[in-house]
C-alpha cells in the first residue's frame, strides 16, 4: 500500500537523495526540481532498449540483481516491468532510501538486501538472468 504524502514527507525529511529523482506521488519527488529519473535517464533507456532486444518474449519472471543499487531507481524500473529484482546495497544511508521505495511501492517482485557485493555468490543469492553493476566496479 502506498504511503501517504504526509508519511512520504516525514521520511524524506531525514534523507538526502543525490542521484535518482523518483516520483512518489503527483506532488512528491525524491529530488524536487530535478529531472524525473524514469523519464529522462539515458542509462535506464539504454538498458531497457537492450533488454527488449535480448528478451523479445517479455520480461516477466526474469531474475535481476542490481549490485550497489544506490537509491534504487534502476531496480524499481525493472521491477515495475515484471522482473524479479534483488537490489544489493552496503551503505546504511542508501538502504534507508531503499526501504522507503520498498514500503511505498510494495512490489512483491522487488527485494533489497543490505550486503557487501563481495558476498554476491550463487551460494548466497542463486542465479540471475541479468546482473547490473553500475558504478561499483572501481570499488572492487
Amino acid at each position: 500500500m502506498a504511503l501517504s504524502d504526509e508519511q512520504l514527507k516525514a521520511r524524506l525529511a531525514n534523507q538526502e537523495w543525490t542521484s535518482h529523482n523518483l516520483r512518489l506521488s503527483p506532488e512528491i519527488t525524491t529530488m524536487p526540481g530535478k529531472p524525473d529519473f524514469m523519464e529522462t535517464d539515458t542509462r535506464l533507456r539504454s538498458i531497457l532498449r537492450s533488454l527488449s532486444m535480448l528478451y523479445r518474449d517479455g520480461f516477466e519472471g526474469l531474475r535481476v540483481a542490481d549490485l550497489g543499487c544506490l537509491e534504487g531507481g534502476f531496480a524499481l524500473a525493472l521491477a515495475q516491468r515484471g522482473m524479479d529484482v534483488t537490489g544489493i546495497e552496503a551503505r546504511q544511508t542508501n538502504f534507508n532510501k531503499l526501504s522507503l521505495i520498498k514500503d511505498h511501492f510494495d512490489l512483491p517482485n522487488l527485494e533489497f538486501r543490505r550486503d557487501d557485493v563481495k558476498n554476491f555468490t550463487r551460494a548466497n543469492y542463486g542465479s540471475f538472468d541479468i546482473v547490473l553493476a553500475l558504478g561499483i566496479l572501481y570499488h572492487l
